[in-house]
């Protein structure tokens, strides 16, 4: 048996030590039987990594190793949560499809969950892509594999009306893939900067601090228009329970102001905002932001307890819009404890009917390419 002796001490050892806990948990994924084949590929590469910065650790910058183990780390956290059926397959279908409205990617959506129930986020990190740079000496599949790191809380996990929000946070993938806020902010002009209505305090920033603040507003008014599209007025709702802010942040625009800006969205009333939002968007070669869903009856298959039999995809973003506009009525004219039956039925319905309409949508493929 080969062995070699590394001279490795303190914050090296810790690197190594790290590389061979992330190599064990990741093996450990790749047995279970629940799984995806590109999250697959995916942690074969991750393994390819490791094993060779394990396997060369001795000759290999120790930033090197300590750079590929921090994004294998980073990454960690969202592959082990969906590779079970805690992360529901109807959450990676809707995000997929409302994707496939403007874009034709190679793409992997992976999900963590937080503990914190306001806790929703996109995390932009392209692993792959940062180790290749860091390895080029190994050659990796899915470099050019766009990978989708989402986030939501666990609390809401087997609950489908809180799929919502994500939608906003697919913006934010959709936002760094075509720079739509850097753009946005490099054709503004005075008229949109005024429209935004920041707090006197904002004059007396740094350019610096004012182009940052700029930058993450209009980040939040593409991603709400994104979600808007798919969810339409609903994401409000969620807003005021999730984000609700009476002023302005350095990273968030006042709720009041992102749920107005939704509103004249939707209503095709033109702004600074929705218009800058819709000259960028074309600007940059995306299909225009529009209304992608339509609002199946769902009120008669809730009474009965059958699922709605979805037309279309738009119809399938819509069950989202359709059950919540339905919760909000019957609130208002039922029982706690009727509302929470109600509550729960909705959710199920939710799930089974996404669930069939991609099941039909999947064996009418194969019959077309037959």
């Amino acid at each position: 048996m080969h062995v070699r002796c590394l001279n490795i001490w303190g914050w090296d050892l810790l690197a190594f030590s790290d590389l061979l806990l992330l190599r064990k948990n990741l093996k450990a994924l790749l047995e279970v039987p629940y799984f995806n084949a590109g999250i697959y590929a995916y942690i074969t590469d991750l393994l390819e990594a490791i094993d060779y910065c394990t396997e060369n650790f001795g000759d290999l910058d120790p930033k090197v190793v300590r750079g590929v183990s921090d994004l294998v780390w980073s990454s960690y956290t969202y592959i082990s949560n969906s590779n079970t059926k805690e992360i529901p397959y109807e959450l990676e279908y809707l995000l997929q499809s409302s994707l496939s409205e403007f874009v034709d990617l190679d793409s992997i959506i992976i999900t963590a969950f937080t503990n914190n129930k306001m806790m929703f986020h996109f995390y932009n990190a392209n692993v792959i892509s940062g180790i290749q740079e860091l390895l080029p000496q190994i050659s990796l599949k899915s470099v050019d594999t766009h990978i989708i790191q989402v986030a939501m809380p666990k609390f809401y996990s087997r609950n489908a009306i809180y799929m919502i929000p994500m939608y906003h946070e697919l913006g934010h993938f959709m936002d760094r893939l075509y720079n739509i806020s850097e753009v946005m902010l490099l054709n503004s002009d005075s008229s949109l900067i005024d429209y935004m209505n920041l707090p006197e305090e904002f004059n007396n920033l740094s350019p610096k601090q004012k182009i940052y603040i700029l930058k993450n507003h209009l980040a939040e008014y593409f991603c709400d228009t994104f979600a808007a599209c798919f969810v339409g007025e609903t994401i409000t709702d969620f807003l005021a329970e999730i984000g609700a802010s009476d002023y302005d942040s350095e990273t968030h625009p006042a709720t009041f102001k992102r749920k107005t800006h939704i509103e004249n969205f939707l209503l095709g009333i033109d702004t600074p905002i929705t218009q800058s939002v819709s000259d960028t968007v074309a600007l940059m070669g995306m299909k225009p932001l529009a209304r992608y869903f339509e609002e199946p009856n769902v009120s008669t298959p809730l009474t009965e307890a059958i699922t709605v039999q979805a037309a279309n995809r738009r119809e399938v973003h819509g069950l989202l819009v359709s059950y919540w506009k339905y919760l909000k009525e019957v609130y208002s004219t039922v029982s706690l404890h009727e509302y929470s039956k109600e509550f729960n039925i909705s959710n199920d319905l939710i799930v089974k009917s996404i669930r069939n309409y991609s099941i039909r949508e999947k064996w009418e493929n194969v019959n077309s390419n037959a």
